[in-house]
């Protein structure tokens, strides 16, 4: 510090002596640079002022062309047949051109020529590479010039000025004069105006060289590019603020050829050609330099002697001072009990007293911080956390203490190894993924792994850790922090597994928690919500109205269950809810109050709609079941009934019919139509009885399983052809015709002879009743396949509607009822015929259009 102090003391005197010499030189450098600034702007005049007379000869010359051209526009003829006239013309006239002009030429519009000094561009017509200017040619009005192009003739470089040839108010065609450039050359007075580097170049308003005064055989052609030059400034830019003319002004820069120049430009009248007048910066600013050289130098020996005598004075205040600072540099290593000896000015005996009394302070205060450090040392090391200084790698650089119990090793097992040694499996991974991150970010917290130990077992800690960077951002350690949270992760587990078992019990399906609160929803578990149909989040803050089927059911629940949860008790009711589809369901509600609270509900719900339907099915079926029984008991009355009565019934009726036949043998009866009539009459009725009895009591037979059934082998043929027999007295009378046809293969079958001639003729007879006379009845056997036959017995009767189709087979059904009905009958036909076929295994059915007939069918196994 003595020594930056010293130093101080030469500064000052230093920047004492700059304080006199720099105003004095800056003195100087203005002066000279206003100089240089003034003379650089009478360069630039100078350059203006050539380029203005340039410019003028630029226009005469182009005057002259301009002339010729006008002059030809009017007098050249237009057309194809003035070519030789033209030509004529153009001869004549050429003697008084000046030499650089190599051609002359006329165009139709259409490009073709009509007139030349040159015999091989008669007739010529204009090429692809000349379109374009000889169409600007006619576009434009006046004086047009193309960028310089080469000469075919003698490689000198030329350009092309048109003028458009206009009659009665039309383009009628273009004349063009070819000039060599060679002429402008000597416009430009090369190396005549100013010193060597000094150029005028002339440019197109493309920016070719038309012209320059150095090397215009490397330039003419080219585009001039020069950064920073203008292009044609406008009048209201900084040149005509300046006084100028519009299209001149002075720049200064680098020029094409990389030469610094101090330039004027200004603009040709007559055509956007533009004359660069340039002078070399160096040469044009040599005397200001000059000026500048010498004024530096002076001044630089004035401050040189400054500087000299400020040394000289610092010589002599400083000696003292490097005493002190070889004092100061002792303490600084550490060599508290050092003292200054340093004598000299009052100054310098003050600095060296106050320097003896630092270091007796800073003895002092080092005792104080050694048993301050001691005392942190012990808390670091005994600390109830663990402390770790890693390097960017992860390995140990410092370690307290009790980070080292935990790993029950010594100090030196751990320093130098990797942080992951003493890591379970999970930790190295966790550590692998952590340090990028940690390196990336400064700091880590929250991070939970095992410290494994050689005999205790792992320990679970909790770490947070920061990255020590230097000034350059790199890292320099790892400072962390260690908590032993064994025990913590212990109880956390143990709370985790209850937490999980809690909530399994409340996520089950089973029973639904629902908390209520402000007549909303507030929390409820997830079976709770399942029960409702609703996502969780959208079931929480559901209002409690939306769950009851009318205004009705919650206002009766809600003023119920709040009387109950006032008084402290709890609310039990079993009542329907609505789920979110509007589908009602039964529940079991117990409701209670919080205390912890005030003014919220806890409600536990179990849906019992299935229960409550279990129970109303079972009941359901315990009355069907006593209905069973009844029906059971009834139906063996009634066929205990029909069978005596039909036992009874059927003794008196033989009878009649037996003494009915007696009678009919009688001649005198025979011989009495009257009497023969009633006679068969009697015998008519008592067989239309007794085939009634005989229906009742085979019905009551097969409701109480006692029809006997004698399968045999038969003919269908002979069954069919018997019920025919059997039936024809009835056709005949009904004028109905009765047709048979049985397949071959189902011709023998095995059934029950009997009731399969009794089930035949049911549906025969029940054909002919309902056809009308003259109608048409067929039966027909067929294989119905897997082992069964199928009879068919069509009419063409009156037909039945569809919608009488389940009464046909019911016992006591008729399809007309009452006593007025057309057919007479108590509707047991077609049931017994069903209970006869069913009893033997087949099934019976009919098809039938109202109108139009009906088909009767049964099927039956073929063996019976």
């Amino acid at each position: 510090m003595l020594h930056r102090r010293t130093f101080s003391i030469q500064r000052q005197l230093l920047l004492l002596v700059l304080a006199l010499g720099l105003p004095f030189l800056a003195f100087l450098l203005i002066t000279t640079s206003r100089q240089a600034s003034h003379d650089r702007a009478q360069a630039g005049q100078q350059m203006l002022g050539t380029a203005r007379v340039t410019a003028a000869r630029l226009d005469d010359h182009i005057g002259d062309i301009l002339q010729v051209l006008n002059v030809l526009s009017t007098t050249v003829g237009t057309t194809p047949q003035d070519t030789a006239l033209n030509d004529t013309l153009l001869l004549g006239l050429a003697g008084r051109l000046p030499g650089e002009i190599s051609n002359i030429a006329v165009w139709t519009p259409d490009g073709r020529n009509i007139g030349t000094l040159q015999p091989d561009v008669r007739g010529a017509v204009v090429g692809e590479r000349q379109r374009r200017s000889f169409e600007e040619g006619l576009a434009r009005n006046g004086l047009v010039v193309t960028a310089p192009v080469t000469s075919m003739a003698n490689g000198a470089p030329m350009a092309v000025f048109s003028v458009r040839i206009e009659r009665g108010g039309q383009v009628a065609g273009l004349v063009t004069i070819a000039s060599e450039l060679t002429g402008l050359q000597s416009l430009l007075a090369p190396g005549g105006y100013g010193p060597p580097g000094s150029v005028i170049t002339v440019t197109g308003s493309d920016g070719i060289v038309v012209a320059r005064s150095l090397k215009p055989e490397e330039w003419i052609g080219r585009s001039l590019t020069v950064p920073g030059a203008p292009s044609v400034p406008g009048p209201d830019g900084a040149a005509a603020r300046g006084g100028l003319q519009p299209g001149e002004g002075v720049w200064d820069g680098p020029s094409a050829d990389g030469v610094r120049r101090i330039a004027g430009y200004a603009t040709a009248k007559r055509l956007p050609w533009q004359v660069y007048v340039g002078v070399p910066e160096d040469a044009a600013m040599e005397p200001v330099r000059t000026r500048l050289h010498e004024s530096l130098m002076a001044g630089a020996a004035m401050l040189a002697i400054g500087l000299l005598l400020s040394a000289l004075v610092a010589r002599r205040i400083s000696l003292p001072l490097r005493r002190l600072a070889q004092d100061a540099g002792a303490l600084g290593r550490g060599d508290l009990a050092h003292r200054s000896t340093a004598a000299g000015p009052r100054e310098v005996n003050a600095l060296s007293t106050r320097l003896n009394e630092m270091a007796e302070a800073i003895q002092q205060r080092n005792a104080r911080l050694q048993a301050s450090e001691q005392e942190l040392s012990d808390l670091y090391e005994n600390a109830p956390c663990g402390y770790l200084t890693l390097d960017a790698e992860g390995r140990f650089v410092r370690i307290n203490a009790t980070a080292l119990r935990w790993v029950d090793c010594a100090r030196d097992e751990v320093i130098g190894h990797s942080l992951p040694e003493f890591l379970t499996a999970e930790g190295r991974e966790l550590f692998a993924a952590k340090l990028p991150e940690l390196l990336a970010h400064g700091e880590t917290r929250d991070l939970e792994f095992e410290l494994v130990g050689k005999q205790d077992g792992a320990r679970r800690v909790l770490a947070s850790a920061v990255a020590v960077r230097d000034g350059e951002g790199r890292v320099l350690s790892i400072r962390a922090v260690l908590y032993d949270i064994t025990e913590l992760a212990k109880m956390r587990g143990d709370l985790q597994r209850l937490g999980e078992e809690e909530q399994a019990i409340l996520d089950t399906d089973l029973i639904g928690f629902v908390k209520f609160a402000g007549g909303r929803v507030t929390w409820a578990n997830a079976g709770a919500a399942r029960m409702f149909d609703y996502p969780l989040d959208a079931f929480i803050g559901l209002p409690s109205r939306v769950l009851h089927a009318s205004d009705e059911a919650f206002a009766t629940t809600e003023a119920q269950a709040a009387r109950a949860v006032a008084a402290g008790a709890t609310y039990r009711h079993q009542l329907q809810l609505v789920r979110r589809q509007g589908e009602a369901r039964w529940f079991d509600l117990i409701a209670i109050g919080l205390p912890t609270s005030p003014g919220a509900t806890m409600v536990m719900l179990q849906d019992i709609t299935l229960t409550r339907e279990a129970e109303q099915t079972r009941v359901h079926a315990l009355l069907l079941e006593a209905q069973n029984r009844e029906l059971a008991e009834s139906s063996r009355l009634k066929s205990q009934f029909l069978a005596n009565m039909s036992h009874e019934l059927r003794t008196p009726l033989n009878g009649i019919l037996g003494m009915a036949y007696l009678m009919g043998t009688d001649p005198a009866v025979s011989a009495s139509p009257k009497l023969k009539g009633h006679l068969g009459q009697i015998d008519r009725s008592g067989k239309q009885l007794l085939s009634l009895i005989e229906a009742m009591l085979n019905m009551a037979n097969i409701e109480s399983g006692k029809l006997d059934l004698a399968p045999e082998r038969l003919s269908l043929r002979a069954v069919c052809a018997q019920v025919v027999t059997l039936l024809q007295a009835d056709a005949e009378r009904r004028q109905v015709d009765v047709q048979v046809e049985v397949a071959p293969e189902v011709d023998e079958v095995t059934a029950d002879a009997t009731r399969l001639t009794q089930v035949v003729a049911a549906y025969v007879s029940n054909a002919i009743k309902f056809c009308e006379p003259g109608g048409h009845v067929r039966v027909t056997a067929t294989a119905q396949g897997h082992g069964m036959f199928r009879i068919e017995v069509a009419d063409d009767g009156i037909g039945i509607a569809e919608a009488d189709f389940p009464r046909l087979f019911v016992a006591f059904q008729q399809l007309s009822e009452g006593s007025r009905k057309a057919y007479q009958g108590v509707g047991l036909g077609l049931a017994l015929v069903k209970r006869l076929v069913e009893a033997q295994g087949g099934s019976v059915g009919v098809r039938s259009v109202q109108g139009q007939g009906s088909v009767f069918h049964l099927v039956l196994p073929t063996r019976g």
